[in-house]
């Protein structure tokens, strides 16, 4: 499909380490003229960690929402590494797990009304414990059976988006 918008100017209108806004002047796919603000972030990886029959999820305050989240390991790659390469020392920073088997399920966006970040999912099966997680933001890790997590996800207790998303994934690995 060709694109219905038109960019008129664009302009960086905050950028910090680890993300830019930019503010584009745009002709919107109805002709009139308008703004389109875009935040511009690297892609991330999201791993689904199983451990003794059970996925692990860890608990992490975050600031923009004040308030503890449930999720699976995620985070960043190095600028030398490949996205499983960063995956793998995420699952072992934020769990302290090695995976028997690594799976690259699917690469998704996160918010693309108005974010161009996409995140890769990983499935890390048959884990084994080499050490404690390290992560200093992470303030737990707990196992989960499926069926709790669908549970949590429906009371409301897990609202992280990607990690909805891979349970879903996971779920659909599994019927493979």
């Amino acid at each position: 499909m060709k694109n219905p918008w038109k960019t008129i100017k664009s302009r960086v209108a905050y950028k910090n380490p680890w993300m830019t806004i930019r503010h584009d002047d745009v002709i919107r796919p109805d002709g009139k003229k308008g703004i389109y603000g875009v935040v511009v972030k690297r892609d991330f990886v999201l791993i689904i960690p199983v451990y003794q029959q059970k996925l692990y999820l860890v608990n992490i305050f975050r600031y923009p929402v004040q308030t503890e989240s449930w999720e699976f390991p995620e985070g960043d790659w190095e600028p030398n590494e490949t996205h499983r390469a960063g995956a793998r020392r995420e699952l072992l920073e934020e769990t302290g797990f090695k995976p028997g088997k690594f799976i690259h399920l699917a690469h998704l966006w996160l918010a693309v009304g108005f974010c161009n970040q996409g995140f890769n999912v990983y499935l890390a099966d048959e884990c084994r414990r080499v050490s404690d997680f390290t992560d200093t933001d992470i303030t737990r890790m707990k196992g989960f059976t499926l069926v709790q997590l669908e549970k949590m996800i429906q009371r409301g207790k897990i609202k992280d988006s990607p990690t909805i998303t891979a349970v879903y994934l996971y779920k659909k690995y599994l019927k493979q």
